[in-house]
């Protein structure tokens, strides 16, 4: 498991992994696991930016949302080989709806055996980390912790957003 910030630094789109599970972390001295919903929009969305070429959009990329989606249907477009494309980027919202094996079962055969030729995005707010879907995404994949800022590392991203959109923020604002 890698952080957001970790995962920002070291992606590589020459070398991508099959799976890719944007999950909620537990800090050290926290109570519960948190999860950042714009880390992992962030995170999904570089991995889509980086593999996916914009003409190539609608071809080679699709976003489910989980609680609106048949998982075969997610499987049955992970399984389909990309179109004018190098490979097709999925990504799944709400995915730990089907973390259990009884929801999720189609999924998790995929998961077992992921295609080559595309990379799938799991976007879970809640995850077990005993779960298959966890184990499949530790086996074949990466995950990334997208868990909530504190607040000196909140400060120090909104200062990298702020730079990045070329803003100057003052750090006592």
């Amino acid at each position: 498991m890698v952080t957001y910030h970790e995962f920002v630094k070291a992606f590589d789109a020459n070398d991508p992994k099959p799976i890719y599970l944007l999950a909620p972390h537990k800090a050290p001295r926290a109570r519960a696991a948190t999860f950042e919903p714009i880390l992992a929009d962030r995170a999904a969305k570089l991995i889509g930016d980086a593999l996916v070429d914009p003409s190539l959009r609608d071809l080679a990329y699709a976003a489910y949302y989980a609680d609106e989606t048949d998982p075969a249907a997610v499987v049955a477009d992970a399984q389909t080989m990309p179109f004018l494309a190098e490979r097709r980027v999925i990504l799944l919202r709400g995915a730990d709806k089907f973390a259990s094996e009884s929801a999720g079962k189609v999924l998790h055969k995929y998961l077992e055996d992921p295609s080559p030729t595309t990379v799938i995005i799991l976007m879970a707010e809640r995850i077990d980390k005993r779960s298959k879907m966890y184990k499949h995404a530790e086996k074949h994949g990466e995950i990334v912790a997208c868990g909530e800022l504190d607040a000196r590392a909140m400060e120090d991203w909104l200062h990298g957003e702020a730079k990045a959109a070329k803003k100057n923020i003052d750090r006592d604002a």
